[in-house]
């Protein structure tokens, strides 16, 4: 089925953002399909959102729908030339094809907002097919 882009909101993520963000890095599936599977604990987490909020290099935005529940995140971390991409969505909103709505709106204000061209990398583990077929 194939979404409207129109009943979905883009925003940057605040520091308001920083619980729903852990909630979802700590999720069992998103824990699983990392490169690195321990919980996160909240300070560590505390920590490296408030300095990717802060850094020039990290842009991370929050897809809502109409009624501003979150749906997911995408996250680009800028290194020379290159954007590193990291995607999540809300558990609630898996297979019904989201995250394709979220990175197209993400590429397009991303690109918008820089001026800058970059290759796009999206590091994933072999076993996370969803990520894969995104």
């Amino acid at each position: 089925m194939k979404k409207s882009i129109n009943i979905f909101k883009l925003r940057d993520s605040n520091i308001n953002d920083e619980k729903l963000t852990l909630d979802w890095a700590n999720d069992k599936a998103v824990r699983e399909n990392s490169f690195t599977t321990k919980i996160i604990n909240k300070e560590e987490h505390q920590k490296w959102f408030k300095n990717i909020l802060m850094n020039p290099n990290f842009t991370q935005y929050i897809m809502t729908d109409l009624k501003d529940r979150p749906i997911g995140q995408v996250r680009f971390e800028v290194r020379d030339k290159f954007a590193f991409i990291d995607v999540s969505i809300d558990i609630n909103f898996r297979g019904k094809g989201f995250s394709s709505v979220l990175l197209g709106k993400s590429f397009k204000k991303f690109f918008f907002e820089n001026k800058t061209k970059y290759l796009l990398i999206a590091e994933v583990k072999k076993i996370n097919f969803p990520s894969i077929s995104l």
